[in-house]
């Protein structure tokens, strides 16, 4: 059904599971920063898009032929999906604010700031903004700073390589 040739999110979605198991019976919307072959793409349109009236965004450089062969073997007939061949910038407008999301692009400081800094007005109370990578110096220097400003993100959940950032309504 499926064509990979890469497994990078081996045991993640075991903490995604368990730290965003609250928006599994609503309309979810998501973003996904990066989405090379739509491994985390379909696990979370899988496990999370499921409600009528969710959406799922993928923004990328590159639309590469694996994604757009695997997002055309998934059900989405419950579901608006989006595919945007282009980095994200301020100018991008969702229809929904976003209940989370992934983001797994610009590994460098400035992408990843840039990426937070530029979805996070988008994202939902309550929801989540999730960096891959987070055991790379650029992303975690990159999450500190964001966070050092912010009075309405915690940090939810960290192991090493994921780093998840719930956005509070204060």
């Amino acid at each position: 059904k499926f064509t990979f040739n890469t497994n990078w999110i081996f045991g993640k979605p075991d903490i995604w599971s368990t730290v965003i198991p609250h928006i599994k019976d609503k309309p979810c919307h998501f973003c996904e920063i990066g989405s090379y072959e739509g491994r985390s793409t379909i696990w979370f349109i899988e496990n999370f898009c499921q409600t009528p009236g969710s959406s799922m965004t993928c923004v990328d450089i590159k639309m590469r032929p694996n994604l757009l062969k695997n997002l055309s073997n998934i059900n989405t007939l419950k579901l608006e999906l989006n595919l945007i061949n282009r980095g994200l910038d301020s100018n991008l407008e969702f229809k929904n604010k976003l209940t989370c999301c992934y983001i797994d692009g610009d590994h460098s400081y400035e992408g990843s700031l840039h990426d937070i800094e530029t979805i996070w007005p988008n994202i939902e109370n309550d929801g989540f903004v999730i960096f891959d990578d987070y055991d790379l110096v650029e992303i975690k220097d990159a999450v500190s700073k964001f966070m050092s400003s912010r009075t309405d993100a915690i940090m939810f959940k960290s192991n090493i390589n994921t780093c998840i950032i719930r956005k509070t309504n204060k």
